[in-house]
């Protein structure tokens, strides 16, 4: 089991090896294929991912029009086409609000945790299982990743340079 605030237990490259020897190759490449980071249609596919992918996308969707607002772009041009899923508006809201992009991001996996978890329901020894365990560890990785002092000095560099101090 994968747990939210505990760290990896293994790497994707390690999880994946792991399905490559017990798993047929259609099956595989659905496992493979899931992705935290695609949201495009893809084949192989089953109703986990489809879900999955609608739901990121209006979330993506949702921090778009949030950010182009605040631009004061144009946020046509950067949508995907997606069903609107009800509350991905208040998660992009929410996290958009926060004072720091951190912050801002651990809502979104915290949100991304939340839906893999409802997309898990009654799935238990099947594939399905094994695409929400992957997408999970992706969840898992992307936020270890996320080193809070390099963040805040890439952050200040940023704004300095904006409001023309460098």
């Amino acid at each position: 089991m994968l747990f939210y605030d505990r760290g990896l237990p293994l790497s994707r490259d390690a999880f994946l090896d792991a399905c490559g020897r017990e798993l047929t190759g259609s099956d595989l490449a659905l496992v493979k294929g899931a992705s935290i980071r695609d949201t495009e249609p893809a084949s192989p596919t089953c109703d986990v991912l489809d879900s999955w992918r609608t739901w990121e996308t209006s979330l993506r969707n949702h921090l778009v029009r949030l950010r182009a607002s605040r631009k004061g772009w144009d946020a046509d041009t950067y949508l995907r086409e997606s069903d609107d899923v009800y509350g991905t508006a208040e998660i992009a809201r929410a996290a958009f609000g926060e004072g720091s992009p951190l912050d801002g991001e651990e809502i979104l996996n915290r949100a991304r945790w939340s839906r893999v978890n409802e997309l898990e329901a009654g799935h238990h020894f099947d594939v399905e299982k094994l695409v929400t365990y992957h997408l999970k560890l992706q969840i898992l990785e992307r936020k270890s990743s996320f080193d809070k002092e390099a963040g805040s000095k890439k952050l200040e560099s940023v704004l300095q340079t904006r409001d023309g101090v460098k």
